[in-house]
């Protein structure tokens, strides 16, 4: 039965554009949570190795394709509003990529303890329980 005063067609089309809403929350909060992961410091609890944050720094989010590795730089600035940008912007259907564009990104990795893109790609079933969790809290 639809909620007095509506109609049922009305009903409908108010759960469905909820279900939108919640669908591009969880994906985009889902893509938040593992960026956060993938440069949460080992001293944090996470995986990556900060000497430096310039590792760190190189993380940058695209939808046109996977960020290539920059072999000039010296160093990178703070990226987080770029890659909350590519975040926010991006709809269903697109892919978002995040990829470390410091040299060196590869062997830190596979350095023994890291593994920061491995394991953040391991447990993506509970990052996106995560961000359903939080999509759902703040849309109710």
């Amino acid at each position: 039965m639809p909620p007095r005063g509506k109609s049922f067609s009305a009903a409908v089309s108010d759960f469905a554009l909820k279900a939108e809403k919640r669908t591009v929350g969880v994906f985009r909060e889902s893509s938040r949570i593992a960026a956060a992961e993938m440069m949460k410091p080992k001293s944090e609890g996470g995986h990556m190795p900060v000497l430096t944050g310039r590792l760190r720094r190189s993380l940058m989010a695209s939808t046109a394709g996977m960020p290539g590795v920059e072999w000039r730089a010296k160093d990178f600035p703070a990226n987080e509003a770029q890659i909350s940008e590519v975040i926010n912007n991006a709809e269903i259907g697109q892919t978002i990529y995040l990829g470390f564009r410091a040299p060196y990104a590869q062997i830190a990795e596979y350095d023994e303890g890291n593994g920061f893109v491995r394991l953040t790609a391991q447990h993506w079933q509970q990052i996106v329980a995560e961000a359903t969790k939080r999509t759902i809290a703040a849309n109710p």
